[in-house]
């Protein structure tokens, strides 16, 4: 085997090896499964891992000449531009990562980290940070008065922007619990919108359901009688 053949190996196994390091990353903590699908992240991360394994080990291979006088000079530059789209890219997606799941009138939103409202002045906030470890569960608070309604309306109609991207809104999800309860929508209701709802016989303690509002497809939470999630299903609540 050449040396240039041997380097362009050795290239795509470290490629591949942080690749698929970056893929549990992406599908076991930032975008577990069906928030991915919920997001769209998919595409995103295939170009973006392509970039990372296929192009550069490719361009090294290109490049890779034992009579070249700037051999390593060209390799360099090969490995920076490989290495400096891998962060854009890591960037990119930490960014856009789901942050929040919140419970919001009748309804959990999921929102993204790049979706995020906060306030000026965020001393004080209990929420102000999001977890680097997957989506936390919250829940808003209710207008506290006519005023705080009407903008909250004025926000979601004219805006595009929900009481759910206010973090000062977000409170313990646990005080919204019989509001959940409430709101909550029988199981068998699922059989209305969606063909195959085989995964809930895996799922016996499930009782009830609410929508998962996201950017791109809707899920389903599963709640159990007493109101907890339990899991959120690639199910359409609607």
């Amino acid at each position: 085997m050449s040396k240039r053949l041997k380097f362009a190996c050795k290239h795509f196994l470290i490629s591949a090896l942080i690749g698929t390091l970056t893929a549990l990353l992406i599908y076991y903590v930032w975008y577990p499964y069906p928030l991915n699908i919920a997001v769209g992240v998919d595409q995103i991360f295939l170009m973006f891992i392509g970039i990372d394994i296929i192009i550069g080990p490719i361009l090294g291979f290109l490049v890779y000449k034992e009579s070249k006088k700037n051999l390593k000079f060209d390799l360099f530059i090969v490995v920076l531009f490989q290495f400096s789209a891998f962060i854009f890219g890591l960037i990119s997606l930490e960014k856009a990562r789901p942050a929040w799941i919140v419970f919001n009138l009748n309804q959990f939103e999921l929102i993204l980290k790049n979706e995020i409202i906060l306030p000026a002045n965020k001393s004080n906030l209990k929420y102000k940070e999001s977890s680097w470890f997957g989506p936390q569960w919250v829940s808003t608070t209710p207008a506290k008065n006519i005023t705080q309604k009407n903008n909250d309306i004025f926000d979601a109609v004219f805006n595009h922007v929900s009481t759910a991207q206010k973090v000062e809104r977000y409170t313990d999800i646990r005080h919204a619990k019989s509001t959940i309860i409430n709101k909550s929508i029988a199981i068998k209701e699922l059989s209305r919108f969606n063909e195959d709802v085989s995964i809930l016989q895996t799922i016996p303690e499930a009782t009830k359901y609410l929508p998962l509002k996201s950017k791109l497809v809707d899920m389903t939470v599963l709640l159990d009688e007493n109101g907890n999630a339990i899991k959120i299903v690639n199910l359409r609540p609607w």
